[in-house]
């Protein structure tokens, strides 16, 4: 029998309602919080592309005045001066999250030929803390 005066919700509607928001509510956080971490994994991989660009501009500028990187078999980095690093160079932004940069070069075609080399700039992140790396980038330029 239906009962004219009846007014309110059921508790059985009430918990339908609480569950529907909980999802909405808990999808949307889960949305945001994966755009925060690819907007950050992008912030990363530029900041690596940047530093690997400075380094293809190190070699361009000094790839005529010193031969001594053309003859390199393992992994080296140049500095500002055009000098080399005979071991990778460890770079430490100053950024609130604690990722540092570790670059390194390698002459692929080290002894093959004095005419052409082909450099492969690689670019890792990691954490600051732990020492994992998170990502990695590499580009291959050639001279």
């Amino acid at each position: 029998m239906l009962k004219i005066n009846q007014r309110g919700e059921t508790i059985v509607e009430v918990l339908i309602c609480i569950a529907v928001l909980s999802l909405g509510f808990g999808s949307s956080f889960l949305l945001s919080n994966h755009a925060t971490k690819t907007a950050a994994s992008n912030g990363y991989y530029y900041q690596a592309q940047l530093y690997a660009n400075q380094q293809i501009t190190l070699l361009h500028a000094y790839a005529t005045v010193n031969s001594d990187f053309r003859s390199q078999s393992s992994w080296f980095s140049m500095k500002q001066d055009g000098t080399l690093s005979a071991s990778p160079q460890t770079i430490y932004p100053v950024s609130s999250d604690g990722i540092n940069y570790v670059i390194k070069i390698q002459n692929t075609l080290s002894g093959l030929s004095r005419s052409y080399n082909v450099f492969d700039i690689n670019v890792s992140w990691q954490t600051g803390s732990s020492g994992s790396v998170m990502g990695s980038l590499d580009i291959y330029y050639g001279t």
